[in-house]
């Protein structure tokens, strides 16, 4: 299985989660530097670069499984285990989280961005939470077929639902393993973390190393 890493830059949360998820498949740890491809762009939200990590990763892409997974999101080996169990025997397309049609989150605000967006108008519109999904072979190959018609990606939480044929929703077949929100700059405390969870977005290398290793490695958070 192939893994990809996105990041910005090489840091101890890419160290982390590569010691983690190296038991599972080849990682490669996809920084935003180096080369661009005007044509492999917009997969990612941000208003201020329209080429990332995500644009980036699919530029020598093999039409295997691969696993997609961004640098801010955290959990221990425990948690990681139980996610690749159900992985490594699901043959859906798309592998994510909080699937939902677009009549089932309509007030969602990316949808406005893309309302008059031609690229779009023959497909069942939905969306997916991917700091952690995982593409097969045949959703990477429409993927790659969308951008070669269209000459340009668009942001992947819709694009890759949207496209794919069959979806599984991890986040609905089990809670336990899930998603679970931690804002970095909340001032809050982290207490939990040997919960069985995936935590996102962890922007602290001292939090991100307690989650992902249960040890302190930095000052207090």
């Amino acid at each position: 299985m192939n893994i990809k890493i996105l990041c910005r830059l090489k840091s101890i949360k890419t160290a982390n989660l590569k010691n983690i998820l190296l038991k599972y498949g080849n990682v490669d740890i996809v920084e935003d530097i180096g080369e661009t491809k005007k044509e492999y762009s917009n997969l990612c939200s941000s208003n201020l670069n329209p080429i990332t990590s995500w644009d980036r990763s699919f530029y020598d892409i093999k039409s295997e499984k691969t696993v997609f997974i961004e640098d801010d999101v955290a959990g221990n080996q425990e948690t990681f285990d139980n996610l690749f169990k159900i992985v490594e025997s699901n043959d859906s397309e798309l592998f994510s989280s909080y699937i939902n049609k677009k009549n089932q989150s309509s007030n969602w605000f990316w949808w406005q961005q893309y309302e008059n967006d031609d690229s779009l108008k023959n497909l069942t519109l939905y969306q997916s939470y991917n700091p952690f999904c995982v593409l097969n072979g045949n959703l990477i190959d429409k993927v790659l077929s969308f951008r070669d018609k269209n000459k340009k990606f668009i942001f992947h939480e819709i694009l890759f639902a949207s496209l794919a044929s069959t979806k599984f929703d991890f986040h609905k077949f089990n809670k336990e393993i899930d998603m679970k929100w931690y804002h970095h700059y909340s001032g809050i405390a982290y207490k939990n973390s040997r919960e069985n969870k995936l935590h996102h977005p962890i922007k602290k290398d001292d939090l991100h190393s307690f989650i992902c290793l249960n040890s302190l490695t930095g000052s207090n958070f």
